[in-house]
C-alpha cells in the first residue's frame, strides 16, 4: 500500500517553504505554523522526519530566549534553509510505502566503550573506536556501530531491500526508528547519517531491541580485537606533513583534499571515505579474510567533513615540543563537560573558516570577529558567545601575543552583545517544596506503589535532602554504600562538579526519619533495593532504569525524572528546571533557620557568597540539614 500527499497540500507545502526560505528573520509563531504544516504530512512523506528537527530544534531554541513568546522575532538560520530547501524541492516526489515484507538480513551489533561489533549470520566484525570517537556518549557509540556494520556489510546488502537492527541500546532503538531526535543533537546527526546511507542504497532499516544477555557475539565483538592487523595513520604527523606539503595560494584557489591513491587490487588494503582517518575493521568470516566495503576518498573537500576539536588543541600542544604524555595531561585539564562544549564551537569555527577557504590556524582577529557576529546573528545568547571566546583561546588562536578571548576588540565586542542582548536572570522567588512533598506524601505506601514511582521519589527525596546535583545522585554506587542503624551513607570517589584541590567530596547521608514515615529516605530506599535485587543483575549504581533492560541511568535522565515529580506536584518546569532543586531545598532550610554553615557544607559550596547569590532565594557536615529540611518543611503540611 502506498500513500500519498494531495496536489493541493504539497502546493502549500511548496509554498510555505519558499515563503519561509527567502527569509532572514520572522515571527516564531510562523515558524511553528509550517512546522506544524510539515509535521502533518509524515503520514504521506517517507522521508520527511529526516528533514525538520533542525527548524524544530531552532524553534525550540528561541521559545527559550523569548519566554515562550511566539510573537517574537527568530533567525532563520542557514540550515533551517536547508531543510525547508528539500521539502519544496521533494515534496512533488514523496510518497510513504506501509507494507514492506519481513526483513531479509538480520545484523547484530553492540558497542563499548573500547569499540564496536557486529553479526551477520557467520560473518564478524569490530573494530577499536579511534581517539576522535572514543569519549563520545554510549548512545552515539551505538548508533555508530550500526552505521558501521552496514557499510561494513554493504556487499551482503547489495540485493537486500529490507534490513532489521538487533541492538541491546534502547535510545538506539528510537532514534533509527524515528530517524533521529530532538533531545541529543549528536544522536540525531548519527542517525540522520544512518539513513542517507541507507537511501543511497535503497535499502530500509527497522531496528529492535534484543536482551544484552542474548547479544553477546557482537559484545565480544566490540571488545575483542584482532591487533595484528587493527593499524592507521598517526594523525599528528599526517597533519604535520599535510599542512607542509599541501600549502596552497587561498587567493587563486581553495586548499584540495589529499585523496587516496587507487590501488591495483584494492581487496588488500583498505580504504576510507572518511576524512578523518578511521582504524582499519578487523573483519573475521569464513569466506574472507579481510574484506574492505568502504569507498574511496572523494576528490573534493566535503563541506560536511567530520571536524574534533579537542584532538586539534592536542595536536598544536604537540606541534609545539610538547610530549604526548604531557599534552594528556594538559588535556585533563578541561572537564569531559568543558571539553564537549569547546568542540561543538571549534568544530563551528573549522566550517566558517572552510567555507571562507580561510586558514584555521592563521587568521586575523577581524576574522574572529565575523566569526562571532555569525554566531551571534545565530541567536546565540551571551554566554554561549563567551564559551566560543574560550574555546578558541583553548584553541590556541593569538594576536598580538595576546589570546583571542583577552584581545581588545573581543573584549568590547562581548560588551556589545550583552547591551544588545543581556542576559536573562532567574526569578528571585523558589518554589515551596512543601509542594513536592505533598506529592510525596501520597506515593505511600512504598510497598504498593509501582518501581517507576519508587524510582521517582527515591530520587527526589535524595535531591532534597542533601541539596545534591543529578550528577551526584548518578554517581551513588551500591560498593560505596554503608548501612548503618539509621542511615545509609554514600563516599563519592568521582570527580564531581564542585571538585577542585583541597576538597573532600560530602557524604550522600540518607537518614531515617520517624516523625513521617511517608517522607523517610531511609524507607524508601529499603525498599528500592528491595524491589531491584532480581533486575539488578552485577550493576553497580545505585539508581537503575525503570524499564528494560533496568541498565544504570544517566545524569541527565535523572534530572528528567526530577523534572517530571516537579511537574506531577503543579511547578512549572518551563521556568524552573530540576537543578532547582538545590535553591528550594537550601533556601527552605535558611528560613528554618539551619545555620549557613551546615548548608554551605553540605551542598558543597565554597562561601556563603555562592549560596547567597544564586541559591538564597525565599525557604547542613551535620546530619541535621537532612532532618531540619524535612521536619520544618512538614510542619506546613500536617494539617493538610
Amino acid at each position: 500500500m502506498i500513500v500519498t500527499l494531495p496536489v493541493e497540500k504539497q502546493d502549500t507545502i511548496a509554498k510555505e517553504c519558499k515563503q519561509l526560505q527567502s527569509k532572514n528573520k520572522c515571527k516564531i509563531r510562523e515558524v511553528a505554523r509550517v512546522l506544524g504544516i510539515l509535521i502533518s504530512s509524515l503520514p504521506a512523506v517517507e522521508f520527511g522526519k529526516l528533514y525538520y528537527r533542525k527548524i524544530e530544534r531552532e524553534k525550540i531554541k528561541a521559545l527559550k530566549l523569548a519566554m515562550g513568546d511566539f510573537d517574537s522575532e527568530m533567525f532563520v538560520t542557514s540550515e533551517m534553509k536547508q531543510d525547508l530547501k528539500w521539502w519544496s524541492d521533494n515534496i512533488y516526489t514523496q510518497k510513504r510505502k506501509f507494507n514492506r515484507g519481513n526483513p531479509q538480513v538480520i545484523i547484530q551489533t553492540d558497542a563499548s566503550k573500547l569499540g564496536w561489533g557486529a553479526v551477520l549470520n557467520e560473518q564478524k566484525i569490530g573494530s577499536r573506536w579511534s581517539n576522535d570517537e572514543k569519549d563520545n556518549h554510549i548512545n552515539c557509540l551505538e548508533l555508530l556501530a550500526v552505521y558501521y556494520a552496514l557499510k561494513s556489510f554493504k556487499d551482503d546488502l547489495n540485493t537486500v531491500e529490507n534490513v532489521k537492527i538487533l541492538t541491546d541500546n534502547t535510545t538506539a532503538v528510537s532514534y533509527i526508528n524515528s530517524m533521529g531526535g530532538i533531545k541529543s543533537i549528536e544522536c540525531n546527526r548519527i542517525a540522520r547519517k544512518i539513513w542517507i546511507w541507507c537511501i543511497e542504497h535503497q535499502i530500509w532499516l527497522i531496528a529492535t531491541h534484543i536482551p544484552g544477555k542474548l547479544n553477546t557475539k557482537a559484545d565480544y565483538q566490540s571488545r575483542n580485537f584482532n591487533d595484528q592487523i587493527e593499524w592507521q595513520l598517526n594523525k599528528n604527523n599526517f597533519e604535520k606533513h599535510d599542512r607542509t606539503l599541501c600549502k596552497e595560494d587561498y587567493k587563486r584557489q581553495g586548499r584540495r583534499a589529499v585523496c587516496g591513491t587507487t590501488l591495483a587490487n584494492p581487496t588488500m588494503v583498505c580504504s576510507s571515505n572518511e576524512t578523518v582517518n578511521k582504524q582499519s575493521i578487523c573483519y573475521q568470516s569464513k569466506q574472507k579474510a579481510i574484506d574492505s566495503t568502504i569507498q574511496g576518498h572523494s576528490s573534493s573537500f566535503r563541506k560536511d567533513i567530520e571536524f574534533d576539536g579537542m584532538s586539534d588543541i592536542r595536536n598544536r600542544l604537540q606541534n609545539r615540543g610538547i610530549s604526548e604524555k604531557t599534552s594528556t595531561i594538559i588535556m585533563a585539564s578541561w572537564r569531559s563537560g568543558t571539553q564537549k562544549q569547546y568542540k561543538t564551537y571549534i568544530k563551528k569555527w573549522f566550517i566558517f573558516c572552510l567555507e571562507r577557504k580561510e586558514d584555521k590556524f592563521h587568521t586575523s582577529v577581524e576574522l574572529v570577529l565575523e566569526f562571532l557576529t555569525y554566531l551571534f546573528e545565530c541567536g546565540l545568547s551571551y554566554s554561549a558567545l563567551n564559551s566560543a571566546r574560550s574555546a578558541l583561546s583553548a584553541f590556541g588562536l593569538t594576536f598580538d601575543n595576546v589570546p583571542v578571548g583577552k584581545h581588545p576588540l573581543v573584549i568590547r565586542f562581548l560588551k556589545g552583545v550583552y547591551h544588545l542582548r543581556p542576559t536573562v536572570h532567574n526569578d528571585v522567588n523558589i518554589w515551596d517544596v512543601s509542594i513536592v512533598l505533598r506529592l510525596l506524601r501520597r506515593l505511600s505506601p512504598v510497598a504498593d506503589i509501582s518501581v517507576k514511582d519508587l524510582t521517582l521519589k527515591l530520587v527526589m527525596l535524595i535531591a532534597l535532602t542533601n541539596a545534591t546535583r543529578s550528577q551526584s545522585i548518578h554517581l551513588l554506587k551500591l560498593s560505596n554504600m554503608q548501612k548503618q542503624k539509621d542511615c545509609f551513607r554514600f563516599k563519592i570517589f568521582d570527580l564531581l562538579k564542585q571538585s577542585r584541590p583541597g576538597y573532600k567530596n560530602p557524604e550522600v547521608i540518607l537518614k531515617s526519619f520517624p516523625p513521617d514515615r511517608r517522607l523517610c529516605v531511609y524507607l524508601v530506599l529499603k525498599e528500592y533495593l528491595k524491589r531491584t535485587v532480581d533486575i539488578r543483575s552485577e550493576e553497580d549504581s545505585l539508581i537503575l532504569s525503570y524499564i528494560k533492560p533496568h541498565k544504570k541511568v544517566s545524569c541527565s535522565t535523572i534530572s528528567r525524572w526530577i523534572k517530571s515529580i516537579m511537574c506531577r506536584a503543579g511547578i512549572d518546569t518551563s521556568i524552573f528546571k530540576a537543578h532547582s532543586t538545590r535553591s528550594a531545598s537550601t533556601s527552605k532550610a535558611k528560613q528554618n533557620n539551619v545555620p549557613v554553615s551546615d548548608i554551605l557544607a553540605k551542598a558543597g559550596w565554597s562561601s556563603s557568597t555562592t549560596f547567597g547569590k544564586f541559591y538564597d532565594k525565599t525557604v547542613t557536615t551535620s546530619d541535621v540539614f537532612a532532618e531540619k529540611s524535612v521536619t520544618n518543611l512538614n510542619t506546613s503540611l500536617l494539617n493538610v
